[in-house]
């Protein structure tokens, strides 16, 4: 990689104008072009929205001004997509709980009060994005704002576990496993909340009224969603970059070839681009 060209752009300057010095851009190919957009152009934002029953896409393009005003808007979601998962939690020597025979994670009641336990879902770079944000852009009309739309790069679900209000009772929390969570390909939502049990099998879980007759504290979940976000001049040097390289900066043939999940533009006659709704915190 030319050090010059990655300088350049720790300078602070845009990236666009990073491309005019011909010898840099000459010696980037796609992805390392990606990968400087992704680290050193973009705008990284974490929104958190009470959780309740709305589908989370991971790796769609979303309208930023949406999730301000607490709702879901999509312009284009992912047709495939490699993600990870993690599940931690907020207590130093905590642990990661016990597993038990149904997948649920078991932890001591008395452990999890004043913690919270995440889970945690993301992707590790942004190339399908940026090989073929211009040819999304084109789909959907858009011409202008374009640093209001933005790539959902992680969600993670949260729940805090306040102190109990009284003494504490003694009992257990039963956390369900990540694949509960798990809609669709790269699709998630809050399942059925965390439960109290007495029973350390949980074969007996304790409704909501039982939990707080014997004194389990309520439970919040949260979901905070991690975005990426770029400036028109980040696209402008995409399209001159993919063209310089021989490709339709329109089109999805960057992506096509670099082998990487391809967006689609949600039907608009069946239905618009909201997708689910949230209520921002």
């Amino acid at each position: 990689m030319d050090l010059d060209f990655e300088s350049t752009l720790e300078s602070g300057l845009s990236l666009d104008d990073a491309a005019k010095n011909a010898r840099g851009i000459g010696s980037l190919d796609l992805f390392q072009y990606h990968e400087l957009c992704y680290w050193h152009q973009s705008q990284a934002v974490t929104t958190k929205l009470v959780a309740n029953q709305a589908a989370l896409n991971l790796g769609a393009v979303v309208s930023l001004d949406s999730l301000k005003d607490g709702e879901w808007v999509e312009i284009a979601s992912l047709t495939g997509l490699d993600f990870y998962c993690d599940l931690s939690h907020s207590a130093a020597g905590l642990g990661v709980g016990e597993l038990v025979q149904n997948g649920w994670t078991r932890y001591k009641a008395c452990d999890v009060f004043g913690t919270t336990v995440s889970y945690r879902l993301g992707i590790r770079r942004g190339q399908s994005w940026l090989s073929q944000a211009n040819h999304i852009f084109s789909q959907c009309h858009i011409t202008s704002n374009h640093e209001k739309y933005a790539m959902v790069t992680a969600i993670t679900f949260e729940f805090k576990i306040p102190p109990p209000p009284t003494s504490a009772p003694v009992g257990y929390l039963f956390v369900c496993p990540m694949e509960r969570f798990q809609i669709g390909p790269h699709s998630f939502r809050w399942p059925a909340s965390p439960a109290w049990s007495l029973d350390r099998s949980g074969a007996s879980i304790l409704s909501t009224e039982e939990a707080t007759h014997m004194g389990f504290p309520g439970m919040e979940s949260i979901a905070a969603v991690r975005t990426r976000s770029y400036d028109a001049s980040v696209y402008a040097g995409l399209r001159k970059f993919h063209e310089a390289k021989g490709f339709d900066a329109e089109s999805q043939d960057v992506a096509r070839h670099l082998g990487v999940p391809l967006y689609q533009v949600p039907d608009r006659e069946e239905g618009s681009f909201a997708h689910g709704a949230t209520t921002q915190l």
